[in-house]
């Protein structure tokens, strides 16, 4: 299982200390570029499906949320989620964001409960026209 550092450095990111706040500008500007390489303009929303895997089990991450809410920062959007129905210990969120820097800011919040898969995704529809032409 890859852990959420290896699918930030996929991205461009990093995982952020704790006390982090934003990206330091090399590391926003590795974002942006891996966003071009992947069709993707900044100053447009992006679409990301989150891939989390609770550490200890659904119980803490559902209490935390429950005291805290999401604690998405402003710009960071969730649309919606879907969880594993067998074990309830996999969450699979559909996200959107014109700046990708802003996962670290929301990853520092849950990485102690959490581990993060982050992936930019597209519409099938879109899909079907890039390789279609």
């Amino acid at each position: 299982m890859r852990q959420h550092s290896t699918s930030l450095e996929s991205l461009g990111l990093r995982e952020a200390p704790a006390d982090a706040g934003n990206l330091a500008p090399s590391h926003v500007g590795q974002a942006e570029e891996n966003l071009l390489r992947y069709g993707l303009r900044r100053g447009g929303s992006v679409r990301y499906m989150v891939i989390e895997t609770y550490r200890h089990g659904p119980g803490p991450v559902y209490a935390r949320a429950g005291d805290r809410g999401r604690m998405l920062p402003p710009g960071l959007e969730y649309l919606e989620s879907w969880i594993e129905e067998r074990s309830l210990d996999r969450c699979f969120q559909l996200m959107e964001t014109e700046e990708p820097s802003l996962f670290d800011q929301w990853i520092a919040n849950w990485s102690d409960l959490v581990e993060f898969e982050i992936v930019p995704v597209i519409s099938s529809a879109e899909a079907a026209s890039r390789v279609t032409g």
